[in-house]
């Protein structure tokens, strides 16, 4: 696959527009994959950019190897989405993806109205992927946390398949 992505490189998830609003490691590496397999990934971060920029070191400042390899085959945008305007930014550019994949806590979600029926208003048949590191009924849901899960990728790879041999 080449190092960067263009869209009809024919690859099996091509014409699939994924809206990537995750952090850290396990979402950039599910929509890592779903890039390198065709899709096109759309990744939202802070003016200050993901968490990965920084995880050790890389070819410029702010770009480590973690994250040049977690943004391969990526298209990104930086937002704030807590402001009317980065939200309603967001919201736009979401009606058109396919796939919304997200590892914000749930009481971020929740405030910044990015819940499944919120993104399902605009987008009815969205494909709606939310993982964190805890179970919704831990005692710490709501403390961040990372996880080394490869669940949030199997789930992405499985909906994407499902919808790219169906688009109907």
């Amino acid at each position: 696959m080449p190092a960067s992505h263009e869209a009809g490189s024919g690859g099996p998830l091509d014409g699939i527009r994924v809206l990537d609003l995750s952090s850290v490691v396990m979402g950039p590496l599910a929509t890592q994959i779903l890039g390198d397999l065709g899709a096109d990934v759309i990744t939202v971060e802070t003016r200050d950019g993901d968490i990965n920029r920084i995880m050790g070191s890389g070819p410029y400042p702010g770009l480590s190897g973690v994250s040049l390899n977690l943004l391969r085959n990526k298209r990104n945008i930086s937002l704030d989405i807590a402001h009317p305007d980065g939200r309603a930014a967001l919201l736009r550019v979401a009606a058109g993806c396919d796939v919304f994949v997200t590892n914000l806590r749930p009481g971020s979600v929740g405030r910044l109205r990015l819940r499944y029926p919120d993104i399902a208003s605009i987008r009815p048949d969205v494909i709606y992927c939310q993982a964190h590191g805890s179970r919704r009924t831990a005692r710490r849901r709501t403390r961040p946390r990372s996880t080394t899960s490869s669940r949030l990728p199997a789930v992405c790879l499985t909906c994407c398949a499902a919808r790219a041999a169906d688009p109907g």
